[in-house]
């Protein structure tokens, strides 16, 4: 922890280039506040961000390449970071039969980074995760609709009696929904 700026960061590149993402993200923190201005800001931050992505801390690390895009909108790992971010969010997205207000939060992350990067080397890719989560988000309403018509259909049997008759009739010919 001790030492200047410049030892700090050659201590934090040495541990992110063996792997050690834990180490080299508690240096990128700590030298953090004092890269304001130097020329090695931007590889702080993306590094930075790389670290807690590849700890698979998704959230903070979609901050960090937020962060990182309002702050230098113009540089050349722009593509990158919006790239990184929209793959955050992706991993954010829960399973199917969850709530999947995060698989929407990743639809338009990815949406917005191949309508801002239409000839992108990466927009198959980013394509392919859109599709995925459609698929998921598809599958949620499905089975919540097909849920639905279970309910549906019990709610309209006017005598309570019939009930178990009509769970045990669906459990024999294999009927669930």
């Amino acid at each position: 922890k001790k030492g200047t700026f410049d030892e700090k960061y050659a201590a934090a590149k040495a541990y992110y280039e063996e792997e050690e993402y834990y180490r080299a993200g508690l240096l990128f923190d700590d030298i953090f506040p004092y890269s304001v201005g130097r020329a090695e800001a931007e590889d702080i931050h993306m590094m930075a961000a790389y670290c807690d992505y590849k700890q698979n801390y998704f959230s903070s690390a979609a901050s960090g390449f937020t962060k990182f895009r309002t702050k230098y909108p113009r540089s050349e790992r722009e593509e990158e970071a919006a790239l990184m971010n929209a793959k955050c969010l992706y991993a954010m997205s829960p399973r199917h039969n969850l709530d999947q207000t995060q698989s929407h939060r990743a639809i338009e992350a990815l949406q917005a980074f191949i309508s801002q990067y239409p000839n992108s080397e990466f927009k198959a890719e980013a394509e392919e995760k859109m599709k995925i989560l459609q698929e998921k988000i598809e599958l949620k309403e499905f089975i919540s609709n097909k849920n639905n018509l279970t309910f549906a259909c019990l709610d309209e049997v006017t005598d309570a009696r019939n009930i178990g008759s009509l769970i045990r009739s669906a459990a024999s010919f294999n009927i669930d929904g």
